[in-house]
C-alpha cells in the first residue's frame, strides 16, 4: 500500500450495488480488484489455525475467504 496522495485515480475505490469494492477512475471503466501482494502475485487470505489473529497471503483463489469488507479503515502514515 502506499501513501495517500489525495488526487484520486487509483486510490479512488467505492461500493458496487452488490456491495463488492471496485476501482473507480475516469481513465478507466468500473472494476473489481482484489488485495494482492506486489512482490508474490499472492492474495490476502483468512487467518491460519496456527495464527487465528493474523490474516495470510496465499495464491489467489476467487474464494470468499479472499474477499474483504473494508470500513472506516485508518492506515499509518508510510514514508
Amino acid at each position: 500500500m502506499l501513501k495517500c496522495h489525495h488526487l484520486k485515480g487509483n486510490q479512488l475505490w467505492e461500493y458496487d450495488p452488490n456491495q463488492d469494492l471496485e476501482f473507480r477512475s475516469p481513465y478507466h471503466k468500473s472494476m473489481k480488484l482484489t488485495l494482492q501482494h506486489v512482490n508474490s502475485n499472492q492474495c490476502l487470505d483468512k487467518a491460519t489455525e496456527e495464527d487465528s489473529q493474523v490474516p495470510s497471503i496465499r495464491d489467489c483463489s476467487g474464494s470468499r475467504s479472499q474477499q474483504w469488507l473494508l470500513r472506516n479503515v485508518t492506515l499509518p502514515e508510510i514514508f
